[in-house]
């Protein structure tokens, strides 16, 4: 039986060094892996103390990624190295072939992580951005000229967006990439509006660690995803699913094989997901179950 590993992952350039480690993930053929922030002993204890690593871990297991949620506490979701190479393979197929990536997200994370992933599954070499004393639009156009091949692909999260529409450079070195994935948090469509009006090619991403990172794209699963409503929650299913949470065999998130039960409500509108809110901040009034981003974004758009 193999082992979970912590791998420390350090921000900026150093970030290269992990890359044969990532393609071990890629591999499945070694010890599972745990990311932690190589410059947090912190957090990275936090996360030891969670998640168990040096210990056994089932031979299935490529990659363990810490999900809180909203209790706080973390979760591994357990990756295999079908599910990573199922995901990977279905962006490049969504977004038009392979390309190089740009990082400008913690590696840790799914998100960050999944972008050195789709960078070894492509054979192509990442341009990464120091983020660990925050996010600094000015970075984006030396890191965008940097850039090679024929297509050119980044993530962000809302936030990032928001900062980067603030600065013109920034605005045109997003606006030249093939796509721009967005996701990590709902965006107000005021600044999906601007954004697309600045020429810049905005994809919606919607998923989570449990789902390898984004499975749902502009409302519409990428290839093997399904998506089913139930009772007004969003399960999500196929090949890109975790097995299950570390240390948690019985969690009912993953109670139905095949199918991870999110805590997000939702509804399919013309083949199109559509995200509403979360079901543990829904209020019962009424008879009525109220989701509070709905009543916000009637509020917002009531003159």
């Amino acid at each position: 039986m193999n082992v979970l590993r912590t791998l420390a992952v350090p921000q900026g350039e150093a970030a290269f060094e992990v890359l044969p480690a990532v393609a071990q993930i890629l591999g499945g053929e070694h010890d599972a892996v745990l990311p932690v922030p190589a410059a947090d002993a912190r957090e990275t204890a936090r996360l030891s103390d969670a998640l168990h690593p040096d210990q056994p871990i089932d031979d299935g297991v490529s990659l363990v990624v810490a999900t809180s949620g909203t209790t706080g506490t973390p979760k591994g979701a357990m990756l295999g190295a079908d599910a990573l190479r199922a995901s990977g393979d279905a962006t490049h197929e969504r977004l038009g072939g392979t390309g190089s990536w740009l990082l400008v997200l913690p590696p840790h994370h799914i998100a960050g992580m999944q972008v050195l992933l789709r960078s070894v599954l492509a054979g192509t070499q990442p341009v990464i951005v120091d983020v660990s004393a925050g996010f600094d639009p000015a970075a984006l156009p030396g890191a965008v000229a940097a850039m090679s091949g024929p297509r050119r692909y980044t993530s962000l999260v809302p936030t990032q967006l928001v900062k980067a529409l603030g600065d013109r450079a920034a605005v045109e070195a997003l606006a030249s990439l093939d796509a721009v994935l967005l996701g990590g948090a709902a965006t107000p469509a005021p600044v999906l509006a601007q954004a697309t009006e600045a020429g810049i090619t905005v994809v919606r991403t919607y998923g989570m660690s449990e789902t390898s990172g984004g499975c749902v794209y502009d409302g519409i699963p990428l290839s093997g995803a399904q998506i089913r409503i139930d009772d007004g929650r969003v399960l999500l299913g196929g090949p890109m699913l975790a097995s299950g949470y570390r240390g948690l065999p019985d969690h009912p998130a993953f109670a139905e094989p095949g199918w991870f039960r999110t805590d997000d409500a939702g509804a399919v509108v013309d083949g199109v997901l559509r995200i509403s809110g979360r079901l543990d901040e829904a209020i019962s009034t009424g008879g009525l179950t109220v989701v509070p981003q709905v009543v916000e974004a009637a509020l917002a758009d009531h003159p």
